[in-house]
C-alpha cells in the first residue's frame, strides 16, 4: 500500500487534486486515476506538484494527462500561497512550469476572507478554424479554438448537441483533431453560459467540468473574433460558478489573455493506494 499526500481544491469547483508525493513516471497515471475515483478522494482532475526545471519558475506542475489547465495552475498558486501564509488582502505572483506550454505561466494570488482570488495570464491561442463534425442532428459547423496543450470546439445550443452526445462522440472527434486534450463547449451565446465537456486522450477520461479555465479563456477569444475588436472581458457562467476571461488584440492578434476565479482550499492529507 502506498500513502499519498495530497492536497485538494476547488477552483469554481473544478475539483482538482494535487499530488505532493514523489511517484515514479510509471505509475503516475494510474496513482492519479486512483486518487479521482468516487471510493478515493474524488475529483475532477489531478496534477503532480514537483521540483521546476526551468529557471525563474516557483513551482511545476504536471497534469496527469499532460495538458495544460488553467484552474490547476490557480490551484497551484493557492498551495504556494497557503505555505506562505497570506494573510487578508495580501498578494502574491508566481512563476509557474506547467504541463502543455514551453513558457513559463504567471499567476497572480490574492488572499480572501474564506480562500483565494487567482488570476492567470493563459497560453496565447494557436488560433481559429471552422471544422465539420459528425452529430445525432447530421452533419454541423462549429470552431475550434486550439491552445497548447488543449482545444475546445465551440457548440451554440443552437446546434442542438447536447453535454451527453459530447461525451460520446469526443473520442471520435478528436480522431482528426488529435488534440492532447479536447473539450466541447455547450454554450448559451446570449447569457454565456456554458457546459463544458472535456476528453483527454491519453488517460482516456471524458469529464463533465464544474469549472473549465482554458474553456472560459476560448469564449472570450471566440467573442473577439467574432466581434474583431481589440479588447473583450467575458464572465463566462458554468456549473460552478463565474470564471471571468479577458483578451486583448492588437493588429488583428491576440496580445494577452487572463482567466480570473476563485480558489478555496477543501481538503489536505494521506491517501492510501
Amino acid at each position: 500500500m502506498m500513502e499519498i499526500s495530497f492536497i485538494k481544491l476547488s477552483p469554481t469547483q473544478n475539483m482538482t487534486v494535487l499530488i505532493l508525493s514523489d511517484v515514479a513516471d510509471q505509475r503516475r497515471a494510474e496513482v492519479a486515476a486512483r486518487l479521482l475515483a468516487y471510493d478515493s478522494v474524488f475529483a475532477e482532475q489531478a496534477g503532480y506538484v514537483l521540483q521546476p526545471s526551468k529557471a525563474g519558475a516557483n513551482a511545476a506542475l504536471q497534469m496527469m494527462g499532460g495538458e495544460f489547465c488553467g484552474n490547476a495552475t490557480m490551484s497551484l498558486a493557492a498551495y504556494l500561497a497557503e505555505q506562505e501564509r497570506l494573510v487578508k488582502g495580501e498578494t502574491r505572483e508566481y512563476q509557474l512550469q506547467v504541463s502543455g506550454t514551453d513558457e513559463l505561466v504567471p499567476c497572480r494570488i490574492k488572499r480572501l476572507e474564506d480562500g483565494y482570488e487567482g488570476t492567470v495570464k493563459m497560453p496565447l491561442p494557436l488560433g481559429t478554424r471552422k471544422i465539420t463534425l459528425a452529430t445525432d442532428c447530421g452533419v454541423v459547423q462549429a470552431k475550434l479554438i486550439s491552445f497548447s496543450g488543449i482545444a475546445h470546439i465551440v457548440l451554440p445550443i443552437s446546434l442542438g448537441v447536447s453535454s451527453e452526445e459530447a461525451e460520446r462522440r469526443l473520442p471520435q472527434w478528436n480522431e482528426e483533431i488529435g488534440a492532447d486534450a479536447l473539450g466541447a463547449l455547450i454554450v448559451n451565446e446570449s447569457t454565456l453560459e456554458v457546459h463544458p465537456v472535456v476528453y483527454v486522450p491519453a488517460i482516456q477520461t471524458v469529464t463533465h467540468e464544474r469549472g473549465c479555465g482554458s474553456g472560459a479563456a476560448a469564449i472570450a477569444c471566440d467573442q473577439l473574433y467574432s466581434t474583431g475588436g481589440t479588447h473583450t472581458r467575458v464572465e463566462v457562467r458554468q456549473p460552478g460558478g463565474v470564471i471571468c476571461a479577458e483578451v486583448f488584440a492588437e493588429g488583428g492578434t491576440i496580445r494577452d489573455l487572463t482567466i480570473q476565479a476563485k480558489v478555496c482550499i477543501v481538503a489536505r492529507g494521506i491517501a492510501y493506494i
